[in-house]
C-alpha cells in the first residue's frame, strides 16, 4: 500500500490531541529532563573551569569558547532523537495495551503511514523543545549566536530521514520485544549522547567514535555549530554534509527494513497483539 499523507497527518493529530492532555508528562521528556540531566550539569561543571570566562580547553577540541552555545545547540537535537524514540514507542505500546493495534494494523492503510504519523507528531514537538532550548541558551545562559544559526532546520532536515530509520528501529523493537520501554528509553539518550550533544565526540574511545561518526546526528549537531557558533567541523562542511545525507539515507533503509522483517515474522506466527 502507499504511503497517504492523509493517514499521516490523521495519526499526528491523534497523538497531538493526546499529548495535550498530559502537557507536564511531554515537557518533562522533552525540556525538563535534557535540561537538569544534561545541560546544567555539563555547563555549571564547564563553568567551573572557564579562564577569565573563557572555556579554553573546549576551544582547543572545537574552535569555540561560547560553552553554552555549544551546549545549548547539541541539546536542541535531544528532543529530536529522544522524542521520535518515546512517541513511536509509546504508540506502539499504548495501542498494544487497549487491543487496538491489530484492528489498526488490519485497516486498508499503510503500516508506515501509521509510524510515520506517530512520528511527525513527535518531530513537531521535538522542534518546539528545541527552539526553547536555543531561546534558553542565549536568554538565561548567554549563548551567542551567529546568522548561521538559521541553518539549522537545514541540517535537522537532513537528519530527519535517518531519525525515521531510528523510528522504525524502536518499532521493531517493542513489537518484537514486547515491553521494550526501559530498552527504548535508553536507547535514545545513548544515542543522542553518542552524536555529541554534551560532549566533543573526538573524547570518545576510538571504538565509540567510530558508532558516533555512523550517526547523522553527529553530523547534522557539528554542521550546526560551525554554522552557528564559528566552531571548526571535523570535516570540511561540504563533506559534513555528504557524510550527514548518507548516513542519514543508510539508518532509514536499514530501520525499515528491520522493521518489515519483524512485522512479517510476527503476521506469520499471528503473535501481532500479545503483551
Amino acid at each position: 500500500m502507499r504511503i497517504s499523507l492523509s493517514v499521516i497527518a490523521a495519526v499526528a493529530a491523534r497523538e497531538l490531541r493526546v499529548a495535550a492532555r498530559y502537557p507536564v508528562s511531554v515537557a518533562n521528556l522533552l525540556v525538563l529532563v535534557p535540561l537538569y540531566q544534561l545541560v546544567l550539569p555539563a555547563l555549571l561543571l564547564g563553568a567551573a573551569f572557564l579562564v577569565a570566562g573563557r572555556a579554553i580547553g573546549l576551544a582547543g577540541l572545537t574552535g569555540t569558547t561560547d560553552l553554552a552555545g555549544w551546549l545549548t545547540i547539541g541539546m536542541a537535537f535531544s528532543p529530536l532523537i529522544v522524542g521520535v524514540t518515546w512517541g513511536v514507542a509509546n504508540a506502539i505500546e499504548t495501542d498494544r495495551e487497549l487491543g487496538t493495534i491489530e484492528h489498526s494494523w488490519a485497516a486498508p492503510v499503510s503500516r508506515d503511514s501509521l509510524l510515520l504519523g506517530s512520528m511527525t507528531s513527535s518531530t513537531l514537538l521535538a522542534a518546539v523543545a528545541a527552539l526553547i532550548m536555543v531561546a534558553m541558551g542565549w536568554l538565561i545562559f548567554g549563548a551567542s549566536y551567529g546568522t548561521g544559526l538559521l541553518l539549522i532546520p537545514l541540517a535537522a532536515a537532513l537528519a530527519l530521514p535517518g531519525v525515521a530509520g531510528l523510528g522504525y528501529l524502536v518499532a521493531a523493537l517493542v513489537l518484537r520485544w514486547r515491553h521494550a520501554g526501559e530498552v527504548v528509553d535508553g536507547l535514545g539518550y545513548v544515542l543522542a549522547m553518542l552524536a555529541g550533544i554534551a560532549f566533543p565526540v573526538s573524547v570518545l574511545p576510538s571504538a565509540l567514535q567510530a558508532v558516533a561518526y555512523a550517526l547523522p546526528a553527529t553530523w547534522a549537531i557539528d554542521f550546526s555549530r560551525a554554522a552557528a557558533l564559528g566552531a571548526t567541523p571535523i570535516q570540511p562542511v561540504p563533506v559534513e554534509i555528504g557524510l550527514l545525507a548518507v548516513t542519514s539515507a543508510a539508518w532509514l533503509l536499514a530501520g525499515r527494513w528491520q522493521f518489515l522483517r519483524v512485522e512479517r515474522r510476527l503476521l506469520a506466527d499471528g503473535t501481532l497483539g500479545q503483551h
